[in-house]
């Protein structure tokens, strides 16, 4: 029986217990993260301590969530069992999400 079957629908799932039940930990934007900069026409990625990000495992999952190149404000969780991969503002400032797969 999935999660969702196992609650009432009026019931309110906390969503750090629905992270771990789904073997994800709890993160927000307002952590440290990486952050995304322009570098020619493309883009580099710096680390929460301001070190540029070369590992090619992590730059391939950052590719991975294919952000925006439009997205402002980009970051992106530092761990690879975040909820929440990365979050940004589009074109018109609203916020937006990219939630693990």
């Amino acid at each position: 029986m999935s999660l969702a079957e196992d609650l009432d629908p009026l019931t309110v799932v906390d969503p750090r217990d629905a992270a771990e039940t789904a073997g994800l930990i709890y993160v927000t934007d307002e952590d440290p993260g990486i952050s995304r900069h322009r570098a020619g026409t493309g883009f580099a990625y710096r680390s929460p301590s301001g070190a540029r990000v070369a590992d090619p495992r992590v730059l391939k999952r950052i590719r991975s969530l294919a952000v925006p190149p439009a997205w402002t404000h980009v970051w992106i969780c530092p761990r690879a069992d975040g909820h929440i991969q990365a979050t940004g503002r589009d074109a018109r400032g609203r916020k937006q999400y990219r939630y693990h797969p």
